[in-house]
């Protein structure tokens, strides 16, 4: 007799084959991505923890169903799941959940004993915690209530249209008809501090003040009542001290400084000018050399300015005395505790050749309103300049994005002071302060703390061990003070491998790895679909969330008490049920020798005795985002990887430098491209007559650019891309502003004039190379795009003239990308004739019908030319 433990090895094959027929037989029951299939693909889309860290909810969501909540215990044990709601809180005290149903009501789930209560009719409401008990604030039918959620009691506090509660959680203003009342929570009675109508109510933040708008036009006034003292005083109106001629208040939003002594409060500009008695037509644009912004532009900020509203202040201990910051000449460029930063008014971007322009700032003192110019910093001329500010107000640090400079300003000295060592420069633009004296600075690998005074040499907190091992350190903002050498939170990503986790500062020594793992759970620069997925902490325990991401595995909800170890609680897994794909990370040879990166998507189905049709997407550089989960979608004008990779291509995503030699573009391309075409070419999966481009905006340029100078792809499609940057650099974009910065100092990158260097223009222009495009193009230009559509049309004409095949799709209403989330229609149809144009040139399937006969205009609207040709003709 056989033991039941031992399985004979003729058993163990049938086993084995009915396994792997099994295997087979689900793989090949799965579905391939289509068009529809992001309708009800479900997403990680929200999430929190109790203060207590005993609780979580996470929301699920997908287009065609909805949102849905669970709520689970800390051992990850479902309590409930609720569809319908929205803005779901914990109670400070952890013992409840409040959230909004769609029916105008709020449901209160009570952790204790799993039970639910709703009040029904709520318009609006606010969960607040006093004496370590939560209340609810709810507005119904006008009347404004409090409802006790420990004793199941409601207590009205009269009508009122709005209501704002203390953040010190002592009183709650209510505002009605009748006027703006103050009620104390342990008085019965109420204060009456307004009886007439008012607007824009604001609390200070140690709730000791309230402010607001009264009367209208030239009587409007702003009010402060006192809450220490109950008294009502007038600090702002028209005709306050300070406010220049021609400005008044503007009924908009005030705001208290930090101190709370203070307030921030805007005023509008009114000037009527008459009309020229000498104007003869009044549709004459009249452009001069000496105008800030071109006519065009002026155009398109005219709204704005003409609703331009200018900040001022008021210190409260001198009421109707005003300091206007701005005018229309100087802007507001950094507020910081005691001093205000302004600048004047410039057309940032011609800054760089036009003196001019050249940017002066001025520190101006809220209290005495006393005016300090900043003295040049230096600087090129073009250079992007920031400035920051610790809370200690005694420094303002200026930081030069360009050159990686950082110099402090010292408010008592009035001098500028270099705090860049010449081994170092920090072009990231990161900062964090620590110490009112000190500022930490990344030189895009490691941390360092930096002395504002100058005097002490350059700290690397890190002790260098993100440069000596390629890994990217950055702080989390709000885990731990850089002033905690020990427990500092640290996000890390390895530049090679792209793995992703999370360290801790050592005290100067190297860093302490909590985990390091082949997935992304969170980095700054990577994109995360449009959304953040933060690491969130308990508020009284060390408990964490946390997501966690591949290409393959959409972004699932974690929880760690140490950042080491994680216990999963969402599973959100739409991929399972398609065809899905795999990521990964190449490195190859340039052709000048250096090694590059670049990320390869294959279906999750892959098979190496097959061969495959590869599209190259590009932009910039990319290759960061190796664990980034993509959902299906369709195309606004660039590629949906996952629908061509489940469908069976293979796409490549190489970097792309942000930061090419000025006038080299062309050059960087052809030495990452050609080489990384041989480096696929070399894999017997890879169907080197088979390769196609895509590029959407500057990938568009970029795929212009490449056919332009090399023969080496079987098809290309363009979107909203660049053609002739001759004709684009004297015209305009970007709200009707000059190219002349794109090119000279901006993304274009040319770092000259056509005057100075025209070579360096035909070279980086495709038209003039129109006559060597072999590869057929498929271009994407709407005509709301302003100059690009014209870029498209120079593109089409010139292949037209010269009879090579292109095409050009144009959808009326969009503008540089087509906007699937006002209308899916034009993203659909678009998505389908890209994928119809790759089809044909890349799997020879047949054209469709509006490749080979194209649509003529009369047929718009009616005629869709999507039918595959019958006949299989050339298109």
């Amino acid at each position: 007799m056989e033991s039941p433990l031992f399985i004979p090895q003729r058993k163990m094959n049938r086993y084995l084959l009915m396994f792997c027929l099994i295997s087979l037989f689900c793989h090949a029951q799965k579905k391939t991505v289509n068009n529809t299939s992001y309708k009800e693909w479900e997403r990680l889309s929200s999430y929190n923890i109790s203060n207590d860290g005993k609780w979580v909810y996470y929301e699920t969501s997908n287009p065609s169903s909805g949102s849905e909540y669970t709520l689970l215990n800390f051992n990850g044990e479902v309590v409930k799941r609720i569809q319908g709601i929205r803005s779901p809180q914990f109670s400070e005290d952890s013992a409840y959940l409040i959230y909004t149903c769609h029916n105008d009501s709020v449901g209160i789930f009570r952790m204790k004993d799993r039970s639910s209560t709703y009040l029904h009719g709520i318009n609006n409401y606010k969960l607040i915690n006093r004496n370590n008990k939560p209340f609810l604030f709810y507005n119904k039918a006008g009347e404004l209530f409090v409802y006790d959620l420990y004793h199941f009691k409601h207590k009205s506090y009269g009508k009122a249209d709005k209501y704002f509660v203390d953040p010190k959680n002592n009183y709650v203003i209510t505002y009605s008809k009748a006027g703006l009342r103050l009620a104390r929570f342990n008085e019965k009675k109420d204060q009456i501090i307004y009886d007439d109508e008012c607007s824009n109510i604001v609390l200070s933040a140690d709730g000791s003040k309230i402010a607001f708008f009264a009367g209208k036009n030239t009587d409007r006034r702003i009010f402060v009542y006192n809450t220490v003292n109950n008294t009502l005083y007038k600090v702002v109106s028209n005709f306050s001290q300070g406010i220049k001629e021609k400005f008044e208040l503007a009924n908009i939003s005030l705001s208290f400084n930090e101190a709370n002594d203070g307030i921030f409060f805007n005023v509008i500009y009114r000037d009527s000018v008459g009309k020229d008695a000498n104007l003869i037509c009044a549709s004459v644009d009249v452009w001069s050399y000496k105008d800030l912004f071109i006519q065009p532009n002026q155009k398109f900020l005219l709204d704005e300015a003409r609703n331009r509203t200018y900040t001022c202040f008021t210190f409260l201990a001198r009421p109707e005395k005003v300091i206007q910051l701005e005018d229309v000449e100087l802007t507001v460029e950094l507020r910081m505790n005691r001093y205000v930063v302004v600048r004047n008014r410039t057309n940032e971007h011609e800054e760089f050749y036009n003196k001019v322009q050249k940017r002066h700032y001025v520190i101006i003192n809220l209290l005495t309103g006393e005016r300090e110019e900043v003295p040049d910093i230096p600087s090129r001329s073009g250079d992007i300049i920031n400035l920051s500010n610790p809370k200690s107000d005694k420094f303002l640090v200026i930081h030069n994005l360009t050159t990686g400079a950082v110099f402090s300003f010292q408010l008592s000295s009035k001098t500028i002071i270099s705090i860049t060592d010449k081994d170092h420069t920090f072009t990231n633009g990161v900062k964090w302060f620590s110490l009112e004296d000190d500022v930490i600075l990344t030189d895009g690998y490691d941390l360092w703390k930096v002395d504002l005074h100058g005097k002490v040499k350059n700290k690397n907190i890190t002790n260098g061990f993100g440069a000596k091992n390629r890994i990217k350190l950055r702080p989390i903002s709000g885990f731990g003070s850089m002033l905690d050498a020990r427990n500092a939170l640290l996000i890390a990503l390895n530049d090679d491998s792209k793995t992703n986790g999370f360290w801790k500062l050592n005290d100067g020594l190297d860093p302490i790895k909590l985990c390091m793992d082949s997935c992304l759970y969170y980095w700054t620069i990577v994109p995360h679909d449009g959304e953040t997925f933060p690491l969130i902490q308990a508020r009284d325990r060390k408990i964490y969330l946390v997501t966690k991401q591949t290409a393959s595995h959409s972004p699932n909800l974690f929880i760690s008490n140490n950042l080491r170890s994680f216990r999963q609680l969402s599973h959100v897994q739409p991929e399972n049920k398609f065809n899905w794909l795999k990521s990964e990370l190449l490195t190859w040879t340039l052709d000048d020798g250096s090694r590059w990166k670049g990320i390869l998507y294959k279906p999750e189905n892959f098979d190496s005795s097959k061969k495959y049709p590869v599209i190259f997407h590009f932009y910039q550089s990319k290759s960061d985002e190796l664990n980034f989960y993509m959902r299906p979608a369709l195309s606004g004008g660039s590629l949906s990887i996952p629908w061509y990779v489940s469908n069976g291509y293979l796409v490549f995503v190489p970097d792309i430098k942000p930061d090419f030699s000025k006038g080299k573009i062309t050059e960087h391309l052809m030495n990452v491209f050609p080489s990384a075409v041989r480096y696929l070419g070399s894999e017997n999966w890879v169907d080197k007559t088979k390769i196609g481009l895509q590029g959407h905006s500057f990938g568009g340029y970029e795929t212009n650019l490449l056919i332009a100078n090399c023969s080496l792809f079987a098809a290309a499609q363009s979107s909203a891309g660049i053609s002739n940057v001759v004709s684009d650099y004297g015209d305009i974009r970007f709200g009707d502003e000059s190219l002349n910065y794109y090119y000279e100092k901006g993304q274009g990158n040319l770092g000259t004039t056509p005057w100075d260097n025209p070579d360096v223009f035909v070279k980086s222009s495709v038209i003039f190379k129109a006559n060597k495009i072999t590869t057929p193009l498929l271009l994407q230009h709407n005509q709301s795009d302003g100059n690009l559509f014209r870029q498209g049309v120079e593109m089409f004409s010139a292949l037209r003239r010269l009879k090579k095949p292109v095409w050009m799709l144009q959808y009326d209403y969009h503008e540089h990308v087509i906007d699937f989330q006002h209308s899916n229609q034009a993203a659909l149809d678009f998505t389908v004739r890209q994928q119809q144009f790759f089809d044909h040139y890349l799997k020879d399937k047949p054209a469709p019908l509006w490749m080979v006969e194209g649509i003529p205009a009369k047929y718009k609207g009616i005629k869709s030319g999507l039918q595959l040709d019958s006949l299989n003709r050339i298109p």
